[in-house]
């Protein structure tokens, strides 16, 4: 081959490889040629909200109690928050429950007093003896088996929202009490705590 035809050929192919590298660079560039896209859209969070109410009063008063004599009240509630909750029943002051040695507070009474907490029907606590001593008196030992009001007690599982509810506490001063006219034995503070579903108030 003669060296013009040589430096042509040169050419050409030199003139090739500026061609393709135009090209890779315009399309490395650019990117797509065409695009489409959807509306503008949000991404949005609002917080729920647990609440509970009391429907009527929730004061349990009783009066004129007589031994041997159970008398019971009950309180309605209502969910009034957006989710699904759960319902307790928990005692604010745990003094007056008592001191766990059977010397204070309504777990003192020991076979003196019988309490039971019912909800919905169903009852959730029963004790016909409330002793609170856990080493003279065991939880589950002794007949009838000890078994001290607790601090806290779930009523309802999962209530959804502008659901209503009972409870009902009941107590019965035993026949030991015969010579205690007018005494007081009962004086308890409360709250209905809701709580987010599987969430202990604690």
């Amino acid at each position: 081959m003669n060296k013009s035809k040589t430096a042509r050929v040169a050419a050409f192919i030199g003139a090739l490889g500026a061609s393709a590298a135009l090209i890779g660079a315009a399309v490395s560039g650019t990117g797509a040629y065409f695009q489409g896209t959807t509306d503008q859209a949000h991404i949005t969070g609002t917080m729920g909200t647990i609440k509970i109410e009391g429907v009527g009063g929730l004061d349990v008063v009783f009066q004129k109690m007589l031994p041997g004599e159970a008398q019971s009240k009950t309180v309605e509630y209502r969910s009034t928050g957006a989710n699904n909750e759960d319902v307790w029943l928990v005692f604010t002051n745990p003094s007056q429950l008592g001191s766990h040695d059977a010397q204070t507070g309504l777990n003192s009474l020991g076979t003196y007093g019988e309490v039971h907490i019912a909800s919905n029907g169903v009852e959730k606590f029963g004790s016909a003896n409330l002793n609170d001593n856990a080493s003279s008196c065991p939880p589950g030992a002794g007949n009838p088996a000890c078994n001290p009001l607790p601090e806290k007690i779930k009523l309802a599982d999962n209530v959804q929202p502008d659901q209503h509810g009972v409870f009902s506490f009941s107590f019965k001063p035993s026949e030991k009490f015969k010579s205690n006219q007018g005494l007081p034995v009962l004086g308890l503070d409360y709250k209905l705590v809701a709580t987010q579903h599987g969430i202990d108030p604690s």
